[in-house]
């Protein structure tokens, strides 16, 4: 499973009662990475998502997670609900109610925490040689 968003939380609505968030959490716009490379090299690349290719029915049920952390006590929530609106993927997130996600749903809610990630798989990537020699990996299937 790979992380998503090294990008800025936008929280578009909060529901306290139902403990959810709407929030913009991909544009498709580059992110770099460093360490494993889609194919098994080391080092830094950039990781760009083609949201034209995004199957947004495998979405629902993704953890919501803290610090790209895939290990099961960094799961705060899952994602409820997700669809495209004007060139980008707006999930709905629901947290959980122990008491780090209750501490992290306040926090968004509050505007304090502004990354949070999604798990996501890529079953297809696509390589492209960036203009600055750092090679660009296309999701090109999500």
């Amino acid at each position: 499973m790979i992380r998503l968003m090294n990008r800025p939380f936008r929280p578009t609505s909060v529901d306290a009662e139902t403990r959810t968030v709407s929030a913009v959490v991909s544009s498709g716009a580059p992110v770099r990475r460093s360490g494993f490379m889609p194919d098994g090299r080391i080092g830094s690349w950039i990781e760009t998502l083609d949201l034209s290719g995004a199957d947004l029915s495998r979405l629902p049920g993704a953890p919501v997670l803290l610090n790209h952390d895939q290990r099961a006590e960094s799961q705060v929530g899952v994602v409820e609900a997700a669809e495209f609106t004007g060139g980008q993927i707006v999930a709905t997130l629901r947290f959980g109610s122990n008491a780090r996600a209750s501490e992290i749903f306040a926090d968004v809610r509050d505007g304090i925490r502004q990354q949070l990630s999604l798990g996501y798989q890529v079953p297809q990537w696509t390589k492209r040689d960036g203009d600055s020699g750092t090679p660009t990996f296309v999701a090109s299937k999500l």
